[in-house]
């Protein structure tokens, strides 16, 4: 689905016309919503913008190299201010002051200089948002964002909302969404925006802003090794390069620089993975209790793993990695031939692309839990297997 030029410019449109805005992508952010979040909130701030950025607490620290990376704030606040209005017709303020009760209450006192206050002079509301406008990218469902969707529902209630993601079963709501499934990612598509937002002024693509879309077409095309490696997104990469992104530094962040824990981590992968000859089907799990026994933080670890060691099986046409992870098991999958990946992801309620897709269903990750999510997934793919016959 192409983006239509009417959405785009009133996007843009929206951007200009905001003061204050928050940029969100979806929790535990890969190189593509990082570098697309953090590129954009750049772009967004050469334009004289108040710029939000927010990711969810969770951030890897492979991505640290990224220009604007330790600004992120790990909370968020949508809390509106509490406005106390005191009507002075009656009377005139003089004194106020604050108390504080044992049982967790707070006194407001107003004394008056002139006249007498009454409860009739007071009215409590609250104060407006602190944005004027809010920007998910690459995040495809409302479950997916680091704040709750019924959040995400209130605040596009309320202020002007855009959406700009790539995956092919983007489900969030907005009053613009930009999505476009031939895109090699989201951040081959704030390229082309951030053109239309330099127009008429000095180009936002800065070497900052370049190195952030970089990084996510790099990830996301995994090197330009994906089948989503178009000669369209190589000549976007080749205009990033131009503005200045360091193309060798990116590699060697992404795929090349492992930790000694990192790779101790893969080798437990390895060491439990398995096989379905018949199916061409491989997958491997991850227990917290390896992350422990590897050294490495339940954030970290496994960036790379099934795109440049599982997906190396040349037994296996299709991989999957089942990761323990705060009482919830995640599970990423990789083929390159049918559309097994997002099939099974949109029945779990995840979602992606039809190569590349994950999904969380609740732990622990018993041997059990893991028979059953195996066995949904060879279910999918007998029946991927029957329509091709």
């Amino acid at each position: 689905m192409a983006i239509l030029p009417q959405d785009r410019q009133r996007a843009i449109q929206l951007i200009r016309a905001a003061n204050t805005i928050l940029v969100i992508t979806h929790q535990r952010p890969d190189g593509d919503a990082l570098g697309s979040a953090l590129g954009l909130s750049k772009v967004l701030t050469a334009l004289g913008k108040k710029v939000t950025t927010y990711a969810g607490g969770h951030l890897p620290s492979q991505l640290s190299f990224l220009p604007g990376f330790n600004e992120l704030p790990t909370e968020l606040t949508l809390q509106r201010d509490l406005l106390i209005m005191l009507s002075e017709s009656s009377a005139k303020v003089g004194n106020i002051s604050l108390k504080r009760l044992r049982d967790q209450q707070l006194v407001l006192v107003v004394s008056a200089k002139e006249g007498a206050f009454s409860a009739s002079d007071v009215r409590i509301d609250e104060g407006t948002l602190l944005y004027d406008l809010v920007i998910s990218v690459d995040a495809s469902s409302p479950e997916q964002l680091p704040i709750l969707p019924t959040q995400w529902d209130n605040l596009r209630s309320e202020i002007p909302s855009i959406v700009i993601d790539h995956h092919t079963s983007t489900t969030i709501e907005a009053e613009v969404v930009l999505s476009d499934s031939t895109a090699a990612a989201t951040a081959e598509i704030l390229v082309s925006l951030t053109d239309g937002l330099s127009h008429g002024g000095p180009s936002q693509l800065s070497k900052d802003v370049a190195t952030c879309y970089l990084t996510g077409i790099l990830d996301d095309t995994k090197g330009f090794r994906n089948t989503n490696a178009t000669s369209k997104v190589m000549t976007v990469a080749a205009q990033l390069v131009a503005a200045g992104a360091d193309n060798q530094l990116i590699t060697k962040k992404l795929f090349a620089e492992k930790s000694i824990a990192t790779l101790r981590l893969w080798g437990r992968a390895l060491a439990y993975a398995k096989l379905d000859a018949t199916r061409r089907f491989a997958w491997t799990v991850l227990t917290e209790a390896d992350y422990a026994a590897a050294g490495v933080s339940p954030t970290d670890g496994t960036e790379g793993l099934i795109d440049n060691l599982l997906k190396q099986i040349k037994e296996a046409d299709y991989v999957a990695l089942f990761i323990e992870r705060e009482g919830e098991i995640y599970v990423s999958m990789r083929n390159e031939a049918q559309a097994l990946a997002a099939k099974v992801a949109e029945a779990y309620g995840g979602g992606g692309h039809a190569v590349a897709a994950a999904f969380r269903v609740g732990g622990p990750l018993t041997e059990e839990k893991e028979a059953e999510i195996v066995s949904k997934i060879t279910i999918q793919l007998d029946l991927l297997q029957k329509k091709a016959e």
